[in-house]
């Protein structure tokens, strides 16, 4: 009997105090052994021109907005960040850009510029002269000289170089 009596008191719990200032320790739970996974195939995707966005000009052709520098000058006024975009610290350059926005405008008539004439000119027929769009309505022109052309545009189209005409002479920069 004195030999289950000293097994009880060793197998006995010992009795455990919680110690109210100790700093309990967190049980740490392994962590989930990620799962391999197969990626997606990939699916392959079109290429594609990007879209490419015309305006209107007469004879019912479509011109690309891109060759134009205002290429809704024929459909809504100019505004004034527009025309201030073509501010340049020389007087010539201003000039240029600013006749270069007129004859966009006539240009969208067929209206024929002489390369030898001025440097405007020259300016204007290099950047239209093969367009499908100018070369068709170059056919259809019938206007030998652009103001009896500028006659025949509408109202915003003559508003815009008016209102260019106007900057350029705010700008020193009308000849």
């Amino acid at each position: 009997e004195g030999d289950t009596k000293e097994k009880e008191e060793t197998q006995a719990p010992a009795e455990v105090t919680a110690d109210p200032t100790a700093t309990p320790v967190p049980t740490q739970t392994p962590a989930a052994t990620p799962v391999p996974t197969q990626a997606p195939a990939a699916t392959p995707v079109p290429t594609q021109a990007p879209a490419v966005e015309y305006v209107a000009v007469k004879y019912g052709l479509q011109a690309p907005v891109t060759d134009f520098m205002f290429p809704y000058s024929s459909e809504r006024l100019l505004t004034q960040a527009e025309l201030d975009s073509m501010v340049d610290a020389s007087v010539e350059v201003m000039h240029s850009r600013s006749q270069l926005a007129i004859n966009e405008i006539l240009a969208r008539y067929g209206y024929s510029f002489d390369p030898n004439k001025s440097d405007t000119a020259r300016d204007i027929y290099n950047r239209v002269a093969g367009k499908d769009w100018y070369q068709q309505a170059q056919q259809q022109c019938g206007y030998s000289d652009a103001n009896s052309l500028i006659a025949d545009m509408n109202s915003v189209e003559k508003d815009n170089i008016n209102l260019i005409n106007e900057w350029q002479q705010q700008h020193g920069c009308y000849y």
